[in-house]
């Protein structure tokens, strides 16, 4: 389904249920309702006429365009659309779901098997969708119904000089009664010098046994991927002269680079690498226009020059514009990027110290 019929599918629900946000109970009976299995639970509708009843008069024209969408997609595609793929806390993923920058694949190979376990000939792992920028790769599948102890293991990328062949992925899993849902991230997969604008490549997702020390594969699922966009980032080159000092702490931003997932900061200060990898996720956070402020980030370089250490820190959070306002804020520095129309200028007695050190753009 495409991403535009399937939020405009969403929202009909919310609307014939009256609600802004459906509660879990809710969308938990309209799949029972959907595909006819079990009942509602308790309490989900009352008993009334159903002239009194009119929100039911409109899910019922919901519930043909669904049927009708379950018989091509079948039951189990549509309920993980409504459920969403995106229940983990990671702001970079909401954004760029909500911006409909996600390519939907539904991609379902013959596995290569390397056991004799016939069970393993009914596992289906389907891959979902894909999303890259400049500063990460996420993957989506879907791991069907496994015996107990079975899990995927780290996908491996192949065949296109854009991305790196070094790609470490860190994972997150979503459990459902009759599927996993795995989301496979990995971080600067873009080399600099590359300006692909869409890429061609391979995925190979391993099966393995849990707990398996040597990941030895049970079966390996091979997905060709072709004319997958590549979703460039904006850096943005401060015009800070020299570090701006507050109680002999000195700071420096050197560059941000702004992409719909991830935002990438490189900034030097007059501290130790040591006492930075030892500083409070409180003391490092960036904000982006209204959203709250993320203080999940990822170290991508650190190096220490006598008294004088660079860092580059990734955060997971990012934009599809420019014109938002971003704060990055470093203990008790703060550094706001935005353009005049989108900043409030600063008042005009500090306005001048700013722009002596490059911090007012």
């Amino acid at each position: 389904m495409r991403k535009k019929d399937r939020m405009e599918m969403e929202e009909r629900i919310s609307e014939a249920a009256w609600v802004d946000d459906p509660e879990q109970d809710f969308v938990d009976s309209l799949k029972q309702k959907i595909v006819g299995k079990g009942s509602p639970p308790i309490g989900s509708f009352t008993h009334r006429p159903l002239s009194r009843r009119p929100a039911l008069l409109i899910l019922a024209n919901v519930f043909v365009l669904l049927a009708a969408i379950i018989i091509v997609a079948g039951p189990r595609k549509v309920y993980a659309h409504i459920k969403a793929f995106f229940d983990i806390d990671d702001p970079g993923l909401h954004t760029m779901e909500a911006a409909g920058l996600v390519t939907d694949l539904e991609m379902t190979p013959e596995p290569t098997l390397l056991s004799s376990d016939k069970l393993i000939e009914n596992i289906s792992v389907i891959l979902n969708w894909v999303y890259i920028d400049e500063g990460r790769l996420v993957l989506g599948f879907t791991l069907g119904s496994v015996p107990p102890g079975l899990t995927l293991d780290t996908p491996t990328i192949t065949g296109h000089p854009s991305l790196r062949s070094d790609l470490t992925f860190s994972s997150n899993a979503v459990e459902d009664e009759n599927a996993s849902q795995f989301i496979f991230s990995a971080y600067n997969p873009i080399k600099a010098d590359e300006n692909a604008r869409e890429i061609n490549f391979g995925v190979d997702l391993p099966l393995i046994e849990t707990g398996d020390a040597d990941k030895d594969p049970l079966a390996v699922y091979h997905y060709d991927l072709e004319g997958v966009p590549v979703h460039k980032g904006q850096t943005y080159e401060t015009k800070q002269s020299h570090p701006a000092e507050v109680n002999e702490l000195e700071f420096l931003v050197k560059s941000v680079k702004f992409m719909p997932s991830f935002t990438e900061v490189e900034f030097c200060t007059n501290i130790s690498a040591k006492e930075i990898l030892a500083l409070r996720k409180s003391d490092i956070s960036l904000r982006i226009g209204e959203k709250p402020p993320v203080q999940d980030y990822l170290v991508l370089e650190l190096a220490e020059t006598g008294d004088e250490t660079c860092i580059q820190i990734g955060f997971f959070d990012g934009g599809e514009s420019w014109t938002e306002k971003i704060i990055f804020q470093f203990q008790q520095f703060g550094f706001v990027i935005g353009n005049r129309e989108s900043t409030p200028p600063p008042p005009r007695h500090l306005r001048q110290k700013l722009e002596d050190v490059g911090l007012y753009p």
